[in-house]
């Protein structure tokens, strides 16, 4: 990446929890939705945050939802679609 874009003086790993600071501070919704999406995003900070987002895969999604079994299937996919959408 560095040989690629030198101009580029982000050196830090791209985690899944950088990614999702970056797209809530690049986004413009209303506030209710930004306050819609703080479980999502608390959730996958909290569960898989620190793991590289070119290496995230679908089991470690499925194994952070079954941190939280008592989500509606509604709910899920909400999480879920937060987390496509930052990506």
């Amino acid at each position: 990446m560095a040989e690629a874009f030198p101009e580029n003086r982000d050196t830090g790993p791209l985690t899944v929890s950088s990614q999702l600071d970056t797209w809530l501070e690049t986004i413009t919704i209303k506030n209710s939705t930004r306050r819609g999406h703080g479980p999502a995003v608390k959730l996958w900070k909290g569960t898989i945050g620190d793991k590289l987002l070119r290496a995230l895969r679908k089991s470690d999604i499925l194994k952070a939802l079954k941190t939280r079994p008592n989500l509606s299937g509604k709910t899920k996919n909400n999480y879920v679609s937060a987390l496509r959408r930052c990506a």
